[in-house]
This record gives C-alpha cells, structure tokens and sequence, in this order.
C-alpha cells in the first residue's frame, strides 16, 4: 500500500495507511523492550502536544503517522538483501578479504571499516549485519569482547562518515531542501570531510588495536 501511495498520490490510501500504523503502534507496544516502549511514549507526547497546539482538524491525525513508512519498507527488505549476498557467496569472498595476510588486528578493523563504508552506499543498514557477521567468523580465535568493540567501532563510524555525502541520506536531503544550496555544491566538501576523518580512524584503529 506505501509503495503504491507514491505513484497514486491518493489521500485515502495515506488515510488508511496511517489507521494501519495507530493500530500498530498499540499491537507492537506490549512485545517492544521497555527502552523502545519509553522512547515511543516520549516521542507520541510530543508529537500529540505538537499537533494539539496546532489548528489542524481532528480527522487528519492519521496522515501524521505515515512518515516511518519508508523507514519499515527498508527494514522488510533488508532479510533478503542479505539472502541474496549468501546465495552469490560475495560473504565468502569477504572473508577471503580480511583473512588476507591479516596478522594484525589493525588491518582487519581498517578492511573491515572500508568494506563497511562502500557497501554502505549500496545496500544502506543491510551493510552493518553483513560485515559484523563476516568479522565475527574471521576472528574467531581472539578475545571475543575486542572483536565486538573492533567490530562495532569501524563499522558504525564508516557508516556515519559515508552517510555524510551520500544521496540517498535524508539528512543531506533535507539540508539541501532547506538551504537550497546544490547538491553538487556540497558534495566535493563532504565527501572530503568523509575521506579525511575516515583515514584518521583507520590511523587510530591501527594503533589501537
């Protein structure tokens, strides 16, 4: 229904869909952990309190809860993203990759974090399961809360630091739609802000770890 929203534009299809999300709020909320039960309770107070305070009618609250639509879309799909880079093998031909003369744990968390940050501009947080898993099996044999630590540090920070000029980022979205400055005009800077801190994490990974 959300995929078909876009290209109708229709209203009630947005109506529908944002009944279906209330409803779900209230049929998830019990089997959440209580952190997301907390940061649901805080953020619907607010959203509540914002709307309330503004003259907007009753019957359009419904259109309000439609905008993690995306965000749930992306999450379904990231299972067979990651089927379909078991069924082409690319996880082995990772771990080919890091094994590579890997005998330091410092090449592994900068191979680790450049794998992390290239696929991250191919397949978004599908990326962060699918490196942490081919870094897992490669280090089996070392201290298992070093590995989580390496593991977590550069993939999470690539993550971040590609994210800072990709496109598909909706935070670079946003600040483009609001400054109007052109995409093009502010890409070359962050992607050279990106690169920069990425290569002062790879220095302090090695010597880090």
């Amino acid at each position: 229904m959300y995929i078909f929203s876009l290209f109708s534009n229709h209203s009630t299809i947005e109506k529908v869909l944002g009944i279906l999300a209330i409803i779900a709020i209230f049929v998830s909320f019990k089997g959440a952990t209580r952190t997301f039960q907390i940061i649901s309770i805080v953020f619907l107070i607010a959203g509540f309190i914002l709307f309330f305070t503004n003259p907007y009618p009753l019957y359009s609250l419904p259109n309000y809860f439609t905008s993690t639509a995306l965000l749930l879309s992306l999450l379904y799909f990231l299972p067979y993203i990651n089927n379909m880079i078991q069924i082409g093998r690319y996880d082995t031909d990772l771990k080919n990759l890091l094994k590579l003369r890997a005998n330091h744990l410092g090449k592994i968390y900068y191979r680790s974090s450049l794998i992390a940050y290239v696929l991250c501009l191919f397949v978004f947080f599908s990326s962060i399961t699918i490196v942490h898993g081919v870094v897992k099996d490669v280090t089996k044999q070392a201290n298992q809360q070093i590995i989580d630590k390496l593991s977590s540090q550069s993939i999470l920070r690539s993550f971040a630091l590609a994210n800072v000029w990709s496109p598909i980022e909706i935070f670079i979205a946003l600040t483009v739609t609001i400054t109007g400055v052109s995409y093009f005009e502010l890409f070359p800077w962050a992607l050279l802000f990106s690169i920069l801190l990425l290569l002062i994490d790879w220095v302090y990974g090695w010597f880090k770890y």
